[in-house]
């Protein structure tokens, strides 16, 4: 609990946080804290009961560990990390990737800590993300500070099984649940158990919609606060985005722009969600500077909170397309993150496509939330659980080429492409530029100045942007694209306006206009960039190269695998065809810190490939046959959606092993 005085902040422990201080002066504990139980406060208690101990507190998160540092930063005994953040710290060298981690692991380099302290108290924060390489860090660490202090440091482990949604990283919740065994040949303590149900997030409607509703009447979960019940809402969610709307605005005009989210399971191809972030401006006026923060993945959510969380995908569908691995008889984990998010108010947009999930009670849906069908006919029946769970391969219709190897493991992709990566100057532009001082709110801008160069290119050849044609002719004066300054801010704000129109998710855009952004972080940097990416050609005459080089061409390219078929979709950065189009070359031209086997597999499948990275001057050329080609995709999409039982889930209190 946190009281606030007119000059200092007053922290005082709940009883169940108070409860696991006193267990962690004898023994280890394991703390299995519900959403927004105060997994964090529970280590501020641990720290102010024991001001005069060096602690180390581990977190998986980045954003978790800024947030703990800036709490504890007035305990100069108390040091915060993430995993990799330790692994860099014990190891004496950046490892900021699960790659650069199994690599460290198998050369068996000793740790280089020579000054480390002499920690008594280790917190292992959010252990049902644990990998197995994150378990053999955690063991190492352990062991070393044993050796050098001749004393096992007090385990304090907190998690929530519900909340294991990294399984697809090689996660596994077991090293919470099970953390007494799995922890016990490193810390000879014995252990405790301990659990904080009390969400201070949650308001006791919520917790109760939960718990009935999706968790089958298991209590578990208490809310902390009263507050409006859930709105749960059901129609035709495409059609009827006016009359959704009417139901959520006044919410988000009484919460706040900057307190309003939007979570689904998946968002670069969700058209509603789109469509509710587009009709919020177009017809509402909503700030974009505000809209930034929506919409989210539920997995990109994981560890936020907002006062109104707006959820899509917690109908049967998410069974069809996300979990058709799944036991559809208890709540996926996923689903489970998604309804803990909100503070205040929580909306559920339920699909008139589909019935809700099966094991979902709907009398507690009536009951517990108030239900608005924009239908005339009544939601359609539930499917009684049980359906055959599907592993094997399952392909979309369609595959985004840029999304193919997201959310892959690294080291799957690892063991795809395994090129080396030559070491260059870099051109130090932005990666993000701030869009609101006040507020400081930021957009990444990595993927613009991609674009922007590779549209300067093509100006530099041809005198103009295909792409952007009819802005063009509504410039006043054309010779104004001969000044460097000007070419560089035009282009960067008609890149932002093409992405936004490209991929339909326009807060970018509208937040920059909205705010006046000057659009010129790219001034000191284009010419150069340009100039780079003009020397990869400069055995051609420029000319010629004009009339062989085509920028951002729409491909496609069909994939069938298994007898199932789909469309690898996409855009080419530039098309270079030689030989009256007999040798034709994709280039794929980025801006980052550092070229990835990800990006490799976003070009694929064509034989001739060159990956291009503008910042850093790296080049990987790829040649290969078209067979070979859609192999490596037809390896990256099995990956990626070939299910394997193994997951674990969790039924009215007990925990099952597939």
């Amino acid at each position: 609990m946190l009281c606030r005085g007119l000059h200092e902040r007053i922290f005082i422990p709940s009883v169940g946080q108070t409860a696991v201080v006193n267990h962690l002066k004898t023994h280890n504990v394991m703390v299995s804290a519900r959403p927004g139980a105060g997994k964090t406060a529970t280590a501020e208690a641990v720290v102010r009961a024991n001001p005069d101990t060096p602690i180390a507190i581990v977190t998986y998160s980045k954003r978790l560990q800024l947030d703990t540092q800036k709490r504890l930063q007035s305990y100069p005994l108390v040091d915060v990390f993430t995993f990799h953040g330790l692994a860099s710290r014990f190891f004496g060298t950046l490892i900021h990737n699960d790659t650069l981690f199994a690599d460290m692991r198998r050369s068996a380099i000793p740790p280089m800590w020579n000054d480390v302290p002499r920690y008594e108290i280790v917190v292992l924060d959010e252990l049902q993300d644990l990998t197995e390489d994150l378990y053999w860090l955690t063991c190492a660490f352990i062991t070393f500070l044993t050796q050098v202090s001749s004393r096992a440091p007090q385990l304090l482990v907190l998690g929530d099984p519900r909340q294991a949604i990294y399984d697809f990283r090689g996660a596994d919740q077991r090293y919470l649940e099970l953390s007494s065994d799995t922890l016990s040949a490193v810390s000879p303590y014995n252990w405790r158990s301990a659990q904080l149900s009390k969400s201070f997030r949650l308001s006791c409607e919520t917790a109760n919609f939960i718990n009935n509703a999706f968790l089958g009447g298991d209590p578990y979960i208490q809310g902390s606060h009263q507050g409006p019940i859930p709105l749960y809402i059901h129609g035709n969610l495409q059609c009827r985005i006016a009359e959704i709307l009417e139901c959520i605005y006044p919410l988000i005009r009484k919460y706040g722009h900057e307190n309003t989210a939007i979570l689904a399971p998946s968002i670069r191809s969700n058209r509603v969600v789109k469509l509710i972030i587009q009709k919020l401006w177009e017809e509402y006026k909503i700030p974009a500077a505000h809209v930034t923060s929506v919409p989210s993945t539920y997995h990109q959510f994981k560890g936020s909170e907002r006062d109104l969380v707006i959820v899509l995908g917690t109908d049967a569908s998410y069974f069809r397309f996300m979990g058709r691995y799944l036991p559809d008889d208890c709540c996926p984990n996923t689903t489970f993150v998604a309804l803990t998010r909100a503070r205040k108010q929580l909306v559920v947009l339920h699909s008139h496509e589909y019935s809700a999930m099966p094991f979902v009670d709907w009398a507690a849906v009536e009951s517990c939330a108030e239900v608005i069908n924009l239908e005339d006919e009544p939601p359609k029946v539930q499917d009684k659980p049980g359906r055959p769970r599907q592993s094997g391969l399952l392909l979309p219709q369609n595959v985004i080429a840029t999304d193919a190897a997201r959310h892959l493991r690294q080291e799957v992709l690892d063991n795809i492409v395994q090129p080396p990566l030559p070491l260059s100057h870099c051109i130090d532009a932005p990666d993000k530029v701030r869009t609101d001082f006040t507020k400081n709110h930021w957009e990444p801008v990595s993927d613009l100045n991609g674009l922007a160069v590779t549209l300067d290119f093509e100006y530099w050849l041809t005198g103009k942007v295909a792409a952007f044609t009819k802005p063009m002719e509504r410039l006043r004066r054309k010779k104004n694209l001969e000044d460097d300054t000007y070419r560089a801010i035009w282009l960067s704000k008609e890149a932002t306006q093409y992405d936004a129109d490209l991929s339909g998710f326009k807060s970018r855009w509208l937040q920059m206009v909205y705010k006046g952004n000057k659009f010129d972080w790219m001034v000191p940097y284009l010419a150069a960039s340009t100039k780079r990416l003009a020397e990869q050609f400069s055995e051609y005459n420029r000319s010629a190269l004009a009339r062989t080089l085509t920028m951002e061409e729409s491909m496609e390219q069909r994939l069938t695998i298994d007898n199932q078929t789909t469309r690898l979709v996409g855009r080419a950065d530039m098309i270079h065809s030689r030989n009256k189009g007999r040798d034709v070359t994709i280039w794929e031209v980025k801006f980052v810190t550092t070229l990835s086997h990800e990006h490799i597999v976003q070009t694929q499948p064509f034989p001739r490939l060159v990956l291009y990275n503008v910042k850093n001057d790296e080049k990987w050329e790829i040649s290969t046959t078209l067979e070979h080609a859609k192999q490596v995709i037809e390896e990256v999409l099995r990956a990626k959606v070939h299910v394997q039982w193994g997951n674990t889930y969790h039924r009215n209190g007990n925990r099952y092993w597939l």
